[in-house]
């Protein structure tokens, strides 16, 4: 694979070296990796979204996000993930909530679903399963305004299948990748709110 360097990378995206070297280091970048002090970016990776809008309709979208949903809710059972999907998303923007089972996610979603801006949602949860969240999401229409990532361990081709079929954004396969995870989460909040605002 050929690679070019974060200066190559500015010129070729248009933007400042400094912004490329953030987004590096926050996992941004596919195959982006940090070698001998150096990142060495794929020359086929794409530009990354930067998240700093500064032309019409769109600064207008941005500051009507950085205004509004500011938590992450995050649905596991145990309670090490939750603290480690914590920590990785962890950037002074969010602040968390966090369900064990499928009934505290509901509860969480309609007490406090506009301030959500995206779902970590396990798959295998007691009371209700994570499948069984999707579904009533879907039919209370959450599920058009808050992202689902369903994160999981024991997925399959029918499960997956049936996930992306009710609305999840993304699937990320445990054990994962804290800079993987962090790039994901951020994409999807940043492309749904956008949406929202077009």
């Amino acid at each position: 694979m050929e690679y070019m360097s974060a200066k190559e990378a500015a010129i070729k995206w248009k933007m400042d070296k400094r912004n490329i070297l953030r987004l590096c280091k926050e996992g941004r970048i596919d195959g982006a990796k940090f070698e001998c002090g150096v990142w060495h970016i794929p020359s086929t990776a794409t530009k990354p979204l930067d998240g700093r809008v500064k032309s019409g309709k769109y600064l207008k979208a941005a500051k009507k996000i950085e205004l509004n949903k500011k938590a992450i809710l995050i649905a596991d059972d145990n309670e090490l993930t939750r603290e480690m999907l914590k920590t990785i998303l962890s950037n002074g923007r969010f602040e968390f909530y966090e369900a064990e089972n499928g009934e505290q996610v509901l509860d969480i979603i309609e007490a406090h679903g506009e301030e959500i801006s995206l779902l970590l949602l396990d798959l295998v949860m007691p009371k209700k399963d994570g499948i069984q969240v999707l579904k009533e999401m879907e039919q209370k229409g959450y599920m058009n305004f808050i992202p689902v990532i369903m994160v999981t361990g024991e997925a399959t081709a029918d499960t997956d299948k049936l996930a992306y079929d009710l609305g999840v954004s993304e699937i990320i396969y445990k054990p994962f990748a804290s800079p993987m995870v962090y790039r994901r989460a951020m994409n999807i909040i940043q492309l749904f709110q956008y949406k929202r605002y077009l």
